[in-house]
């Protein structure tokens, strides 16, 4: 089962979007699909009391996200 959704987005995120998804040679849907997922994933990381990080190859966190 799928559902349609509309919603306005800015001109700069809307092509910030399109890049994406040229560079990963997928659809826009795909895009806005994947940022749902990781959504989902930072949320229960923050119902748990937790975050989300980015790790570089050394598994040394670069970056935070928080309140998100």
């Amino acid at each position: 089962m799928s559902a349609a959704l509309t919603f306005a987005l800015s001109a700069e995120t809307s092509e910030q979007i399109r890049d994406v998804a040229r560079s990963q040679h997928t659809s826009v849907n795909d895009v806005m699909k994947k940022a749902f997922q990781l959504l989902l994933v930072a949320e229960d990381a923050r119902r748990g009391g937790k975050s989300l990080g980015v790790i570089d190859a050394d598994k040394k966190v670069v970056a935070e996200i928080v309140d998100f």
